[in-house]
């Protein structure tokens, strides 16, 4: 059974983590404290990325949420946090399809992968990492 699964947080959280740290070190030439760092800014900007795209859907701002979501998609695949740019991309293809009124929620989806991915990256233990 298949249903519900999408709430079922824990349950995808073990499937796919939030970031293909593999993937993510092998782009930085296995340069961990070059990751580390980008990791860092990364979250640094993402509340106000977040926060910007919530005002511009309140607003009805297609252009600025198309353009933070597209900045973010790109941000968090160059990193491979496939979970978040995957929810950016959602959300830019709802404004192809003129469909608003559904970003809140993606954006909420977004919020708590935010959260996953920094818990994820608090527990990284880089001194230890191959």
């Amino acid at each position: 059974g298949h249903i519900g699964r999408k709430n079922d947080v824990s349950n995808e959280t073990e499937e796919t983590p939030p970031i293909d740290l593999e993937s993510a070190l092998e782009q930085v030439m296995g340069d961990k404290s070059f990751l580390e760092m980008l990791l860092g800014e990364f979250m640094k900007n993402l509340p106000d990325q977040m926060e910007s795209m919530r005002a511009a859907v309140e607003k009805n701002d297609a252009d600025t949420l198309t353009k933070q979501a597209h900045t973010l998609k790109g941000a968090s695949a160059n990193l491979n946090a496939n979970r978040i740019s995957g929810r950016a991309l959602e959300i830019e293809k709802m404004w192809r399809n003129g469909d608003l009124g559904e970003a809140m929620p993606v954006i909420a989806e977004l919020e708590a992968e935010a959260i996953c991915l920094k818990e994820f990256i608090d527990r990284i233990e880089w001194d230890r990492m191959e």
